[in-house]
């Protein structure tokens, strides 16, 4: 077997390890290539005579190599194992832009848990708690196969841990209906973004909405996936190996969007997605969205402080089907398995819901009324109320001794409270609001 070749400009070693299995390495320098070739060899033969542990000289090899070179390998193994594509391929991205992008590791001695932790910390403004954690799921899976596969002595990343998403993610912001108009109109003369143009912008967050699809159903949306003919059109997310819920699920769309879409999809071809959706897909279409958002004047956050992200247009949209038809239509519109899912994720109050809360009480009685349960034909004889107390604020309750007795008044306003609890003999002092 030739000792190496050269190939675009490098050097290219070839070599057997411990386990008599053939393997290359890529150097820059002739010096470098011979002298790789002669330890190689040398952990080789002592490996194959017991002097030293094939695994040691397995792990010795493996840090030899970039660690791109590693990352490929894995996605050989996850593609042979099966599983979804688009599982594979969110795992690959991920580890290619913590580790190799992010954080800058060449070699698998240089992963360390602080550094990796840092910047998945550092993306808390753009990534929700739920994104972060399929981040740390990820560079874990990477770590694990490293230590399984022989090519590392330990876990690197065993000590990075995911957040507790109940706890920490943020509070999902909604739109007004005013507000999404503001965004599609001035997206709609807007200029072209992260590779998309105005019009594909558009139909992207007008799909959004009114289909409730997650952006990676989106994004590999094809012409044959329309229906916009009849009574009834709809966008189809068929049933595939990636598709989250295991099944079929249809859209239906307004009649006004479907024609729209007719028009649009004039100039896309069969076969292929019909949007050209940003490199490093998540980050940019948040940015995107960012500065769709600026534009048309709409803040990021909404009344009751919660961040208004492009999932927010989900979020929305389940939120009123929910409100008008019900959370059996609100799971069915979302595609979620169960209704639990709907209901403790994707339901939010908006302005209009909380002044509901309040409407849902009776009205209050008013002074006169309040004033009557004072009378001295109606007020109890174990009690006085404390009339001349000018310190009256919005719920105060008032306590003062006044020979021997304890004077009790809750306000609300300026209404003294209905009910009124007779003493409790035995303690010395008795303020209740009860």
């Amino acid at each position: 077997m030739k000792r190496f070749y050269k190939r675009n400009g490098k050097y290219v070693v070839q070599y057997k390890d411990a386990y008599g299995v053939r393997r290359t390495a890529t150097l820059s320098r002739l010096e470098d290539a011979n002298l790789f070739h002669a330890t190689q060899s040398r952990k080789a033969a002592l490996a194959r005579h017991g002097i030293i542990s094939r695994d040691e000289e397995l792990v010795s090899t493996a840090e030899t190599l970039e660690l791109s070179e590693h990352i490929s390998a894995w996605d050989e193994t996850m593609r042979a194992q099966g599983g979804t594509t688009e599982h594979r391929q969110r795992y690959l991205r991920l580890a290619q832009e913590i580790l190799l992008e992010g954080c800058k590791f060449r070699r698998i001695s240089s992963m360390k848990t602080e550094a990796v932790q840092r910047w998945i910390a550092a993306k808390s403004s753009e990534w929700s708690s739920a994104s972060r954690n399929h981040a740390v799921k990820a560079v874990r899976a990477f770590s694990k196969w490293l230590l399984e596969t022989g090519r590392s002595a330990k876990d690197q990343l065993i000590l990075l841990r995911q957040q507790n998403v109940g706890d920490t993610d943020r509070q999902r912001g909604l739109l007004t209906s005013e507000e999404f108009q503001k965004v599609i109109a001035a997206t709609r003369s807007g200029p072209k973004r992260y590779g998309m143009s105005a019009r594909d912008r558009e139909i992207f967050y007008l799909l959004k909405f009114y289909t409730g699809l997650r952006t990676t159903h989106l994004a590999r949306l094809r012409p044959e996936d329309f229906s916009l003919t009849g009574e009834m059109p709809h966008v189809v997310r068929r049933a595939r190996g990636d598709n989250k819920s295991k099944r079929k699920n249809v859209s239906q769309i307004p009649l006004e969007l479907a024609q729209e879409l007719m028009l649009w999809l004039r100039n896309k071809r069969l076969g292929t997605a019909v949007f050209d959706v940003p490199k490093w897909r998540f980050p940019n279409i948040v940015r995107m969205w960012r500065a769709d958002m600026k534009a048309a004047g709409v803040l990021e956050l909404d009344a009751s402080g919660g961040l208004r992200t492009f999932g927010s247009l989900r979020h929305t949209a389940i939120s009123m089907v929910v409100r008008n038809a019900g959370y059996k239509a609100g799971q069915e519109f979302a595609g979620h398995s169960t209704p639990l899912l709907t209901l403790q994720r994707y339901t939010i109050l908006n302005q209009q819901d909380r002044e509901k809360i309040v409407s849902a009480f009776p009205a209050m009685p008013t002074r006169s009324a309040a004033r009557a349960l004072h009378t001295p034909g109606n007020s109890s004889p174990l009690v006085t109320i404390d009339e001349d107390s000018k310190a009256i604020e919005s719920t105060t309750l008032i306590c003062d001794e006044i020979s021997g007795k304890h004077a009790i008044s809750e306000v609300f306003g300026e209404m003294g409270r209905a009910g009124i609890e007779p003493a409790t003999h035995g303690f010395s002092v008795h303020c209740s609001t009860n």
